[in-house]
């Protein structure tokens, strides 16, 4: 099993595939997956000569011990005879992803982890923003305490003013702050 890129693993296939060989395999792709924390592991059948029922159930049975250890697989190399074997034995391989070479495997993993990337990247900078106006309104709170202090020790703040008016004053001011930090986002 080969580390390509990090994030993904190829496990090139040469040879007839039998029981005993693919526990093997599929303990060594499920291991290295694990080592380097790998979320794509492609599976290359380009050097597999035929395939029939029992390979193409050891082959699914490898993607979804794969998919329980949290990465996705792309099977490449699918020649066109072996396409056509496989939908003449009624095999389901609709919730895999195949390719016909190792290359067009390796950049469509490429651009998963590409997308992946893009959304942690945006997930954090909306968290990022949902913390900014977090410190915002805390500033703001305290800043509005602060004033009325002030307004109370200038004596601004009477016993003629109500509550309601300086909660009125204290969401207009937190209002304008707010304006003006969302304009700049």
């Amino acid at each position: 099993v080969v580390k390509l890129w990090n994030g993904v693993v190829a496990l090139p296939l040469i040879g007839t595939l039998d029981s005993a060989r693919t526990q093997v395999v599929m303990e060594s792709l499920l291991e290295r997956i694990v080592e380097t924390d790998s979320t794509i592991a492609i599976i290359d059948i380009t050097g597999v000569p035929t395939v029939d029922t029992l390979v193409a159930q050891h082959l699914l049975k490898t993607v979804a011990a794969a998919r329980l250890m949290g990465a996705d697989c792309i099977i490449s190399g699918v020649r066109p005879q072996i396409a056509q074997t496989i939908v003449h034995l009624g095999i389901n391989l609709l919730d895999v992803t195949t390719k016909a070479t190792l290359a067009a495997a390796f950049a469509t993993s490429a651009g998963q982890i590409t997308r992946d990337a893009l959304g942690e990247l945006l997930h954090a900078r909306h968290h990022d923003r949902v913390e900014a106006r977090r410190v915002v309104q805390l500033h703001d709170h305290q800043r509005a305490l602060h004033l009325r202090e002030l307004r109370h020790q200038r004596g601004e703040l009477g016993p003629a003013r109500g509550v309601a008016e300086e909660a009125v004053e204290h969401l207009l001011d937190v209002l304008q702050v707010h304006l003006h930090f969302l304009a700049h986002l």
